[in-house]
């Protein structure tokens, strides 16, 4: 089982998606293993 990550811990520079100004963020984690782990989040409109 992968160990849990902290969002603002492993947020890695550069990784960002450029459709972000869509409401969606794209995050690539990546553990100590190398594992890599790509999640999208919604982001809320203000």
């Amino acid at each position: 089982m992968i160990a849990p990550f902290s969002s603002q811990t492993w947020w890695l520079p550069g990784k960002r998606s450029l459709k972000s100004f869509s409401g969606t963020v794209t995050v690539t984690l990546v553990n100590d293993l190398g594992a890599r782990i790509s999640e999208s989040y919604d982001v809320p409109h203000h």
